[in-house]
């Protein structure tokens, strides 16, 4: 359940940030903290009121009938009597008739909010029941498959496909890889094979390299760094000194993380924040995949092996077992850093994580150990191929994705609606941003810049949806005169 909606003041939200206009983003969410079997269930126990009122209204019936009996022995406060029972009648019946109509609104309410999401979900992931299953049982119309989907991206002006396109690709594809028709609708998964097929392949990677690189499949050891950047002699402090006010400024602080603005592979971050109140909240930065083949770093088991299972335990091997939703090095270190940097357990705590680490944040927030130990307030993904997992309760969560970004579409499978979660999905091929021009493939529709002009549009947005994350995330968000005191660790896989 969500924490409800606070009230939100008027203004623009930020550091100074310019406004951006944000006809481009696809919000889909709710701004009303409801849920479909509360409304109906409400409608019920209204139901229940109103049949009592109505009984009500028979016994002072019952009790006026009487009075009139008696009246010719006290004709003046029989009548008053009387006159006072009529007009309780009149009120108890009227009371009984605005609780029907209260529990018809709320049916109704219900039924339009059922129709809302199911209207949400259909726009969100591209559909073709069968189609591509047809397609892929002989070469040649996998062949005019391939054209129409050619097709699409020219006339989308961009080189790769978009995200609902491979994500149902990929679907159809674990299909024909899992055996198809051949393996029993009973069996396990049968029902998800990008499942099935990446529990698989997560079980194969384990065993085969993982292991056999001399690692434990999900131990990680914990390392902080001393002021700031010490390690890499870049950088003393904080990339903003106040914390994290908007999604901007989280965005950036997940793009201080990457190896290109000097940081050591492998690191995560945590900003003790203090507001102007003494409150304390804690913003916690989670990176995507990282592997050494990327950084060009020797490794004695050949790149195709330190790009699958390396040192960093931000790798591909975390992603297969964070995806399935198994126990994973990467959640297990961010765990960690939590109780090494003591947060405590009334401290509210912010997740933001780009690619492997939108889904990191999201298993964190719904670990067991986190909900029993930390408060989770608030979720803030980019890129993140997270439909497929379920809202952390008590946490507002924002998932950000682009329709030219691949990532977000591998589990095929629409992100769900309600209350306390909303998606803001941008089509950077239709947008008329000069700086969006040169963002013709995955890679760069994944990169964090694009998600940079994203995130500066919702906070610049005021639709409903935006505003009610904002509103249940005030706790987390940080003002202009709030002071950081920042951790950072380096995650490193644990070795046998």
């Amino acid at each position: 359940m969500s924490r409800g909606i606070a009230p939100v003041p008027d203004g623009p939200v930020g550091h100074g940030r310019p406004a951006y206009d944000d006809s481009q983003l696809q919000v889909i969410g709710s701004s009303i903290d409801a849920d479909t079997g509360e409304l109906t269930y409400l409608a019920a126990l209204l139901d229940g009121v109103a049949d009592a009122l109505r009984e009500a209204a028979e016994q002072v019936a019952a009790a006026r009938q009487a009075l009139e009996a008696s009246t010719s022995w006290a004709p003046a406060s029989g009548r008053q009597a009387q006159l006072a029972c009529r007009l309780a009648q009149s009120a108890v019946l009227e009371a009984s008739r605005q609780a029907d109509d209260v529990a018809a609104r709320l049916r109704a309410a219900a039924d339009a909010y059922a129709e809302a999401e199911a209207a949400a979900r259909n726009r969100f992931v591209l559909r073709m029941p069968g189609a591509a299953r047809w397609f892929m049982t002989d070469p040649s119309r996998t062949l005019i498959l391939a054209n129409l989907t050619g097709l699409n991206m020219l006339l989308r002006g961009q080189w790769t496909p978009s995200d609902p396109q491979f994500g149902y690709l990929l679907e159809e594809m674990s299909w024909t890889l899992t055996g198809g028709g051949l393996y029993p609708d009973w069996a396990p998964m049968a029902d998800d094979r990008i499942q099935l097929l990446a529990t698989v392949t997560s079980a194969i990677v384990t065993s085969n390299i993982t292991v056999q690189r001399g690692f434990t499949p999900t131990g990680v050891e914990l390392e902080r760094m001393w002021r700031g950047y010490d390690l890499a002699g870049v950088r003393t402090g904080p990339v903003n000194p106040h914390g994290a006010a908007d999604v901007g400024d989280l965005n950036a602080g997940i793009s201080d993380l990457y190896h290109g603005a000097g940081v050591p592979a492998g690191t995560i971050r945590l900003d003790r924040v203090t507001g102007a109140n003494g409150e304390v909240f804690w913003q916690v930065y989670i990176p995507g995949t990282q592997t050494q083949w990327e950084l060009g770093e020797p490794d004695t088991g050949g790149p195709f092996g330190a790009a699958i299972a390396n040192e960093v335990p931000q790798d591909w091997a975390t992603n297969l077992q964070v995806f399935t939703g198994q126990d994973n090095p990467a959640q297990n270190g961010v765990i960690a850093a939590l109780a090494a940097a003591g947060v405590g357990a009334r401290e509210p705590v912010l997740l933001a994580g780009h690619s492997q680490g939108a889904m990191v944040a999201m298993a964190v927030a719904g670990s067991p150990v986190v909900r029993r130990n930390y408060d989770v307030r608030s979720i803030v993904t980019f890129g993140g191929p997270v439909g497929h997992m379920r809202t952390p309760d008590g946490a507002a969560t924002l998932n950000v994705e682009h329709e030219g970004d691949l990532t977000p579409g591998l589990e095929n499978e629409p992100n769900p609606v309600e209350p306390n979660r909303t998606t803001v999905r941008r089509d950077i091929a239709a947008s008329d941003d000069p700086q969006d021009a040169g963002v013709v493939s995955v890679v760069q529709a994944h990169d964090l810049p694009a998600y940079q002009r994203t995130a500066e549009m919702i906070d610049s947005s005021d639709q409903g949806p935006i505003t009610s994350w904002r509103a249940q995330s005030a706790d987390v968000l940080a003002g202009d005169t709030a002071t950081v005191e920042t951790y950072y660790y380096v995650l490193r896989r644990e070795e046998w």
